[in-house]
Parts: structure tokens; sequence; C-alpha cells
């Protein structure tokens, strides 16, 4: 007679061990399998905050809380307009899964719920002429990725000769990642100290190389604003 206790099994429970054992190629990279699951989505943020936390030695509550601060200071409510990496946190404390793209949007959305900077990846055959970050400007709007037309004004965006195309907030439908893309420029958007800034750099780009056997076109660097 077949048993229709299948979630119980043995080698179900430590199929992560399994696979460790039993990959060779697991070897060759950090393969983590921490213990907590979305199915659990109320000690979710708890759990994972506190294991990111101990592993990667980036808080994530203090670069999100340092991002909610900037949102303040540029006059704009971070309550309205969120960072995508809260956006993220507030996803999966209401249960739901996360989206699933691609292997970059898939890699940047894993990076940024490990450490909690917003980041963008941006298709560069897309952008043209200087990128510049600077605030949105007073009737400045673009249809986000899965939203409608949104307000930039007073937001931290990047701008090419085109015109405004990326955020920390949402990126525009212009310049996002599709499956023809075969170059891309990949943003970590940092409020706090670049201690934590450089390893979130060195965190993604470990994500990038894994995940979507993709090869760096230039070492990761710091850009440092100057002010709106």
């Amino acid at each position: 007679e077949v048993s229709d206790n299948n979630y119980n099994c043995p080698v179900v429970a430590y199929y992560p061990e399994l696979l460790a054992a039993n990959v060779p190629e697991l070897k060759k990279v950090r393969y983590l399998y921490p213990y907590f699951g979305l199915h659990r989505p109320k000690d979710f943020e708890k759990h994972a905050a506190k294991w990111f936390s101990e592993e990667f030695s980036v808080p994530k509550r203090e670069t999100v809380a340092a991002a909610r601060a900037a949102y303040k200071a540029f006059g704009k409510d971070p309550g309205r307009y969120r960072i995508s990496s809260e956006a993220l946190y507030r996803r999966i404390r209401q249960g739901k899964e996360l989206y699933r793209i691609n292997s970059i949007v898939d890699a940047n959305n894993l990076a940024s719920l490990e450490t909690g900077f917003s980041i963008g990846s941006y298709d560069l055959n897309a952008i043209s002429g200087d990128i510049v970050l600077r605030l949105g400007r007073e009737g400045e709007v673009y249809t986000g990725i899965g939203k409608d037309s949104i307000d930039l004004c007073r937001l931290p965006l990047l701008v090419d000769e085109q015109g405004p195309f990326g955020g920390a907030t949402s990126d525009s439908t212009r310049a996002m990642i599709t499956e023809t893309t075969a170059a891309c420029l990949t943003v970590i958007y940092g409020f706090s100290t670049q201690t934590q800034l450089q390893e979130a750099l060195a965190l993604t780009a470990r994500h990038f190389a894994v995940y979507t056997e993709s090869r760096p076109l230039v070492t990761p660097f710091i850009v440092q604003g100057e002010g709106a």
C-alpha cells in the first residue's frame, strides 16, 4: 500500500545534505541551505534576518532604515515609495511568492534580500549616452515594471540622454532585462556605510557568476553622490 505521508520522508527532509554529498559541482561553490521557509511568513523574516546577518554580517534592517531616512530627507514618503528590497520583504511577510523572471533578476532579488540594498539591473543596449544619478524633477514620470505611471519627483534616479530609466524604488520598462539582453549594468543603491556596500558588491558579483554564468566587463566600483 502506498502511503500519502510523503512530507515526513527522511530523503525529502535531508535533501540539501544529499545534494551536497552527491553533487561534486556543489563543492566548488558556496552551497547554502538554511532551514526556514516561505510557507511560514510570520516567522520567516525573523529567522531570515538572523541567518543573513550571521552568514554575511550585513544587517538588512540597518540598510533599509538608512534608505528610509534618505527618502525622508529627499522629501518622499518611504511608506508610500518603498525601496525595492523593502518591497520584497513585505511581499514575503504577506505570504506571497517571489517573482521568477529570469536568472539576472532572480540573482538581483536574492542579493537584495540578503543585504537589504535595492539592486537594479539594466539592458545596456537600451541605455544611451552618459548616466547620471540624481533626484527626480517635477513632472518626471515613467512606466514601472509591472506598475502604472510612477511619479519620479524627488526619487533617486538613473538618467541617460533619453531620460530616467531606473531607481531604488522601481525601474522602467525601457531598460528592463529580457531574454535578449546580452550585456547589463547592475547598480546597488546604497544609503549606508561603504563597508556594507563593498560587501554587498562582492556578494552580488558572486551570485551573478554562479546563477547567471556571466562574466564582469569591469571591476565593481562605488560612485559617491554629491547632492541633488
